[in-house]
């Protein structure tokens, strides 16, 4: 047999020579030992877990790389059952297919993220009350694939963060957005807010806030000009984490937003709880609220409560001129989304 190191904390068996039943015996053996192990570190007693995926390597014409993928899909289901489990790579069956294909995703994205292949765009917001003094709009992402596609973020950022891979991918993007304001002096000065949503992983991530200290530190950005947006069901789940980023940031003069507010069941509780300056409508509540009057009464309810609080706000998902100009009459801030402008790339910036 053959042992190698993969990574931090996984390793690689090969057996040469050994039916299923052989493999999965050597596998039981290799889980029992580590199971059985401990070790004493300050004055605690620590465990160890093992997941195991195996894959039986036919003569096929799989490369050693797809071999490889398909021991990853099976450890990872492993780990999902429970830990501490063996799982047996079946190409026929449909988890394992799931995983496969997340897999191939954290593959794409991390030779995505080495070989500097995500996109910076952006999207306007306009101002509905009052006159259009500078430049606001929020950072979006997109993946160049290597055959040039450019890819939504829909379409990774779910397995980014299932497989806990957004803190990098915020980094990412906090980097090369300081870099390309810092190198544009007059499109920063023109800014007004620029938005940059972040991940709950990043929130709770001990390193994160130093890095964006730096960050700002490094390309001499106002703090005053960014706008750091959480998601509603992030900052309820990471509510100590959330607030403790917050306040740090706050104090420096950077503002919050909650974006998809109204999701929730107790949103005007947490509401008070979170010390935001904007509140992002949830896009729900506006696409149909010209042919639904509850729709119109909670987007207004919401725009009183954040009036009452002192808090700016913005509707998501506009996408004709009639709803922007409910949204108006009701006093909604700001509006973005399709009718206002689509998403473009950052370093083809025109503002409105």
């Amino acid at each position: 047999a053959m042992l190698a190191r993969l990574g931090g904390d996984e390793f690689g068996v090969i057996i040469e020579k050994a039916s299923p039943e052989q493999a999965h015996e050597i596998a039981e053996s290799l889980l029992n030992v580590a199971q059985e192990f401990r070790f004493m570190w300050d004055k605690r007693i620590f465990h160890l877990g093992v997941s195991i995926g195996m894959v039986v390597c036919d003569n096929s014409d799989t490369t050693g790389e797809q071999y490889l993928s398909m021991a990853d899909a099976a450890c990872y289901f492993a780990k999902e059952q429970g830990r501490n489990q063996i799982h047996l790579y079946h190409k026929n069956d449909k988890s394992m297919q799931r995983y496969q294909k997340e897999l191939d995703w954290v593959t794409t994205i991390n030779h995505a993220h080495d070989e500097d292949r995500f996109l910076l765009y952006y999207q306007l917001m306009r101002p509905l009350t009052s006159a259009n003094d500078g430049f606001y709009y929020e950072v979006l992402l997109r993946l160049k694939d290597r055959d040039g596609t450019v890819i939504e973020p829909n379409a990774f950022l779910p397995t980014a963060e299932r497989f806990e891979m957004n803190v990098k991918i915020d980094k990412w993007v906090i980097s090369n957005t300081f870099e390309y304001l810092h190198a544009n002096p007059e499109h920063l000065a023109n800014l007004k807010r620029c938005s940059i949503n972040l991940n709950c992983h990043s929130l709770a991530d001990r390193d994160f806030k130093l890095f964006v200290l730096n960050a700002f530190d490094k390309y001499a950005i106002p703090y005053d000009k960014i706008c750091f947006e959480v998601i509603e069901s992030v900052a309820i789940i990471k509510m100590e984490d959330t607030l403790r980023f917050m306040q740090s940031f706050k104090e420096l003069g950077c503002s919050f937003a909650l974006d998809d507010f109204g999701s929730g069941f107790s949103s005007y509780n947490y509401l008070k709880s979170l010390p935001v300056d904007i509140v992002k409508i949830d896009g729900a509540f506006i696409k149909d609220m010209l042919n639904d009057p509850v729709d119109v009464a909670m987007v207004a309810s919401i725009k009183e409560v954040a009036k009452a609080m002192g808090m700016t706000t913005v509707a998501e998902f506009v996408e004709s001129e009639a709803t922007m100009a409910q949204l108006g009459r009701i006093g909604i801030d700001f509006a973005q989304g399709f009718s206002v402008s689509a998403p473009k790339p950052l370093n083809t910036f025109t503002p409105l």
